[in-house]
């Protein structure tokens, strides 16, 4: 079973979610830049007028702020799971 990790650190506080695909893991991202955008820049957040790359790079800009977005295999866990199930 793959999985996708997020790990958002923005001023010194760990953000971490699991996400059943890459789609849905930039979705969370995005989600949390939007929310905190307005607190972080003191404007709207831009939607499409800017790339989703450039609203990210600006976003982690700062020293204390980074995101880490990969990628887990969690068959083994499941492997051990499965078989707790079946005892």
């Amino acid at each position: 079973m793959l999985v996708m990790v997020l790990v958002i650190i923005y001023r010194n506080a760990r953000f971490i979610s699991i996400h059943d695909d890459e789609s849905s893991a930039s979705a969370a991202l995005t989600e949390f830049m939007e929310g905190r955008w307005i607190e972080r820049f003191g404007e709207d957040f831009p939607g499409t007028s800017l790339s989703i790359e450039e609203r990210t790079r600006r976003f982690f800009a700062e020293e204390d702020s980074t995101y880490i977005l990969g990628e887990a295999d969690l068959s083994e866990v499941e492997a051990h799971i499965d078989a707790a199930l079946r005892s």
